[in-house]
This record gives C-alpha cells, structure tokens and sequence, in this order.
C-alpha cells in the first residue's frame, strides 16, 4: 500500500511529496526494494498479460519469447533509472546543483512514477493515447531537482531540459537492445 500511496501523491501533490522525499534517508537498497521492483514490473507485467491474452502484436510469438522480453523490459527500466540518476547526479555541477547520488536516484526513481503507470496503460488495447502520460516525468524532474540536487530554481528548466535528452537517449537505446535481442 505504501508504494500506491507513494505513487499518487508524488503524481498529484509533488511538491509537498518532493518535501518528504529530501527528508528520507532511503538507500539504494531500499529504494529498489521498497518502490522501484514494485513499481518497475507494472509495465512489463501488463506487457506480458495482454501477449498471454491473444491481443497485439506480441501474441504471435512463443511463451518463453513472450516472458524474455517482459523480463528484459524489467531489468532495462530498472538499470535506465540507475543510469539516469548517474546523469542526472553527473550534470548537477553544470546547473548550480550539488551532487549526490542517493538523492539524485531517488529524484529519478520518484519522478519516473508517471512514466511506469503510462507504460503499464498504454499497452492495454484501446489506451495507447495514455503513453502521453509519460511525459509528466519530465515536469516532477523540474519540480524535485531544487529540492533534492540543490540547484537554483531559475536553472531547474534547463537542468530538466537536459536530464529529458539524458532520459530520451536511455529510452532509445533500451529500445535498441530489446530490439536486437529478442527477434
């Protein structure tokens, strides 16, 4: 429940969540443990469910392709938001910010939240338009990155702007790779 509750208040009040968030002292560790295995699985869970179910284009192909590449989705999103924190936490000097890695995965883990639920969403048939959702990510990084990576509020834009090429340029190439990998 804690994750449900996590996951709506950073969606609908992220200031006041952003707030808690700085205070919390979640290592990595428990941050994977306690929200992003959680939270990360939804996608590639509702993925595999509607390939099991007969509908969209990966139904055609055999169960263990269908569970490799819902388990390759999980572990590229998993490691997409580590490696986005590590830029993220590596541009910080170059907007005023402070670096720190616990905050900056944790700005990253929690700003990702639309992101997960839109990816869940869109691959339900008839809800592919809610992929748009997604980019709601990039304005909680806006809103966490004075908070949590210490910048100026003036340089917050900027510093979204170029954490959303850093969170682009994951995405294409995790799509490369499940694209390479799976047939």
């Amino acid at each position: 429940m804690k994750v449900l509750d996590r996951a709506i208040d950073i969606c609908l009040k992220p200031g006041s969540t952003f707030l808690e968030i700085e205070r919390e002292k979640a290592g990595f560790t428990a941050l994977y443990r306690d929200y992003l295995l959680w939270l990360a699985g939804l996608p590639a869970l509702v993925k595999l469910a509607v390939a099991l179910a007969g509908k969209g284009a990966l139904s055609v192909r055999p169960l263990p392709v269908k569970l490799s590449g819902a388990l390759l989705d999980y572990v590229c999103a998993l490691a997409g938001v580590y490696v986005l924190a590590l830029a993220v936490n590596g541009l910080a000097p170059y907007f005023g910010g402070e670096r720190d890695e616990d905050r900056a995965l944790r700005l990253c883990a929690y700003a990702l939240t639309p992101s997960f639920i839109a990816g869940a969403t869109s691959t339900l048939p008839g809800l592919a338009w809610s992929s748009v959702l997604g980019l709601y990510a990039i304005m909680l990084v806006v809103i966490g990155l004075p908070r949590l990576m210490r910048c100026d509020e003036k340089r917050a834009l900027a510093y979204g702007a170029a954490s959303a090429v850093a969170m682009a340029a994951i995405m294409l190439a995790t799509s490369f790779l499940t694209a390479r990998v799976l047939p």
